[in-house]
């Protein structure tokens, strides 16, 4: 059983427990939670931010990863940008995995400074915020694959301007709704909700779809032409650079669809 539940319980869990069990090739779970992993952001291409972990107590780090666009992830940055140098940040947040990468989407932070903790004597970082350390193998991986994906699979795409629309508050619960699933003009997959006559699949105001298993079942049923269909989805909202973003968790066709869409081979 994952520690996670022992934390929920407020019980602390040991130094071992806190890297969650992985499958082949050392990704983890789908809901894994991490906990207190302490690393450092970094910038990939199209806009997205990745974090680097440092090693535990143990020697073993958890692989970099990819942070999914929330306001947690908007705050990070911001403290990022503000500082000289890199600020080392104690990270805690849910995985999930999409086409065979893990991706984390962050739900509370600590910039990590002086104390008793041992991890905190770790050497500073003198690259500036923004930059990429060009020696780290793991991270230089990480950037390849998320390259191998579409740019709307990757998290958030490059500041926009904040939509005319009213935006879901960060962290909300989308109950059960019926949409249209299409592409909007980057490509990336987006819901727009049937009641919501000022939006559509090209505009600010559709929520994109996160990376997930959840996408990836999406992604199947609507097949190799990936034409807009309608869906009935729930899940998670976040919002980040002015845009809303949907985690789906119930993913079924619309009732009037269903016959003609079919799971993706």
């Amino acid at each position: 059983m994952l520690w996670a539940g022992s934390h929920a319980m407020g019980q602390q869990p040991s130094p071992a427990d806190r890297v969650a069990p992985r499958l082949a090739g050392g990704r983890l779970y789908e809901g894994a939670f991490l906990a207190d992993q302490i690393g450092r952001l970094a910038s990939l291409d199209g806009g997205v931010t990745a974090v680097r972990f440092e090693p535990g107590p143990d020697g073993r780090a958890v692989p970099p990863m990819a942070l999914l666009p929330c306001t947690t992830l908007q705050r990070m940055e911001q403290v990022r940008h503000a500082r000289q140098t890199e600020p080392r940040f104690r990270v805690s947040g849910q995985v999930f995995l999409y086409k065979g990468r893990n991706y984390l989407m962050p739900t509370a932070y600590q910039v990590v400074g002086g104390g008793s903790d041992q991890a905190d004597q770790a050497p500073p970082d003198d690259h500036p915020p923004g930059r990429e350390a060009d020696a780290d193998p793991s991270v230089e991986a990480l950037v390849g694959a998320i390259e191998t994906l579409t740019p709307e699979n990757t998290g958030a795409d490059a500041p926009v301007a904040a939509p005319t629309g009213d935006l879901l508050p960060d962290g909300s619960y989308l109950r059960p709704r019926t949409g249209l699933v299409g592409r909007s003009l980057e490509g990336a997959l987006t819901f727009t909700i049937d009641n919501d006559p000022d939006a559509d699949p090209a505009g600010p105001t559709a929520l994109r779809l996160l990376p997930s298993r959840a996408l990836e079942l999406i992604e199947s049923m609507l097949g190799e032409t990936g034409a807009p269909a309608r869906f009935l989805l729930s899940g998670r909202v976040f919002q980040y650079q002015g845009r809303n973003y949907l985690l789906p968790s119930l993913v079924r066709v619309a009732r009037e669809e269903a016959s003609g869409l079919r799971p993706g081979r």
